[in-house]
């Protein structure tokens, strides 16, 4: 029994020393919206009553507001003054307070609420992603009249109604509603939602794309088609929370942190923390905690949980797009490049094919040249070998090919070499067809008593393959 005791209070005392709760305000029955202001505090707003949550209490303010029938209309809805029917969107020093499906617009603001269009009901964007940019308010996407949206509207302050926001792309994603999204400075980053396509229409359909919104050059680009499938969430009925500077969403006790920017998201287990988070209400975010609305039989606690406490279940981190548009665009360049490469071997193949029948090839036996061959003798052959190897050869290396085994006179060797020498520019001269001498003979510039014998580039030493695949 001592030891059951022990144990739950050692549980106790574990949870209660990262969670904290609170009871809610007596005075609160029914619908309410659960926000943070501009100012980070805690709010919870009943029509035009406000709780506001400061050191561990909860201060009471009633509203001033237009009893008018446009002001109440909304204040006071018919379906319900609640998160799920409207939606809260903080500015620098207000908060505005929209419609679900678009139109209405309430502005809160030193202890008054007050309706700051001109538009009606609109029932055309309800699941729409809406946002503050530049101090406008806007919404992408939704559902009504039984179609998805793909088009993007903001309120005109000016006008005090929903205009259009007009891209510029020449292609647009899918339609959808409730998707994941984050707001990066001018880029807004959707992922995934709901849609329908035309052959089953009648049912939604999940989707797992990426795309980028740049709110300054209004322009989409598509970052991927499919995301990475081990996400374990595509859609949401909510605008996700703030978490580590990434936008986060909580899905079957996994929250998941969502880094697009850099392509990566993060997963924390929750254990049982948010089992009994009241439907339909958000997570907010103040300074490093979490907080969100208990109810447990119907009793409803104000609860607080550190966002290092979740960090500490830290499950693993995973790319958005398993193959990224850049690495898509690499892959591109490289196979256009290798493409390249494959036409230019192609081409220095057939092109090397011609540059060696130009060239005047040989073996110990034959001369060859453009389908023709002469014999020739091994002498000839050492020195059409030199003429390749060096484009010449002088007198004293001809004596060495015509005279190694014997030894001749002078003037004797010279009668030889001009034998020799005029035989094989003959040789060439039937082997090219050409009347032209091919080896020619000078003075040696460092000694006058030898000659050096040069010849043209049709027998100097030829390129490799590798050589010539290389050579531009």
């Amino acid at each position: 029994m001592c030891r059951a005791i022990f144990l739950f209070l050692f549980f106790a005392v574990q949870f209660f020393s990262y969670a904290q709760e609170y009871d809610f305000p007596g005075e609160i029955e029914g619908e309410f919206i659960f926000f943070k202001s501009h100012d980070n505090k805690i709010h919870l707003l009943k029509n035009n009553i406000d709780y506001v949550f400061h050191k561990g209490k909860w201060n009471k303010t009633q509203l001033i507001f237009s009893q008018t029938v446009k002001d109440s209309l909304i204040l006071f809805h018919e379906k319900g003054f609640n998160n799920l029917n409207i939606k809260t969107i903080p500015f620098e020093n207000k908060t505005l307070f929209t419609l679900s499906g678009g139109g209405p617009v309430l502005q809160f603001e030193n202890n008054k609420i007050f309706r700051i269009d001109n538009s009606v009901e609109q029932r055309n964007q309800y699941g729409a992603v809406s946002f503050n940019y530049k101090n406008n308010l806007f919404m992408y996407g939704g559902y009504g009249f039984w179609t998805f949206k793909n088009y993007t509207t903001y309120f005109d302050p000016d006008s005090s109604q929903w205009e259009l926001f007009r891209l510029q792309s020449e292609s647009y994603p899918s339609a959808r509603w409730k998707p994941l999204y984050n707001l990066i400075n001018n880029k807004l980053y959707v992922l995934g939602g709901r849609t329908s396509f035309p052959e089953i229409n009648v049912t939604d359909v999940v989707l797992d794309d990426l795309f980028v919104m740049d709110l300054d050059t209004k322009t989409i680009k598509i970052l991927s088609e499919k995301t990475n499938p081990e996400i374990p969430v595509f859609y949401s009925n909510n605008e996700g929370f703030e978490f580590e500077d990434k936008k986060a969403y909580l899905s079957k006790r996994v929250i998941t942190a969502f880094d697009f920017a850099n392509n990566k998201i993060y997963n924390y287990g929750t254990k049982q923390i948010f089992d009994n988070k009241l439907d339909d209400t958000p997570i907010l975010n103040l300074l490093d905690t979490l907080v969100f609305v208990k109810s447990i039989n119907g009793t409803k606690k104000l609860s607080f949980i550190s966002v290092d406490e979740i960090k500490k279940q830290a499950i693993n981190s995973i790319p958005i797009v398993l193959d990224p548009v850049q690495s898509k665009y690499f892959s591109q360049f490289v196979y256009a490049l290798l493409c390249l490469a494959l036409i230019i071997f192609v081409y220095k193949a057939f092109t090397y094919k011609d540059y060696i029948e130009k060239l005047i090839q040989h073996d110990e036996n034959w001369l060859y040249y453009s389908g023709k061959k002469i014999r020739i003798t091994k002498e000839q052959s050492l020195a059409v070998n030199l003429l390749e190897q060096n484009g010449e050869f002088t007198s004293l290396e001809l004596n060495e090919i015509i005279s190694k085994n014997k030894k001749y006179a002078k003037s004797h060797l010279t009668l030889l070499r001009k034998n020799f020498i005029q035989s094989l520019n003959s040789t060439y001269k039937d082997a090219v067809g050409s009347e032209k001498a091919l080896i020619k003979s000078s003075k040696l510039p460092e000694d006058k008593r030898q000659l050096l014998y040069k010849t043209n580039k049709e027998i100097s030493k030829k390129d490799s393959f590798l050589d010539f695949l290389f050579k531009f």
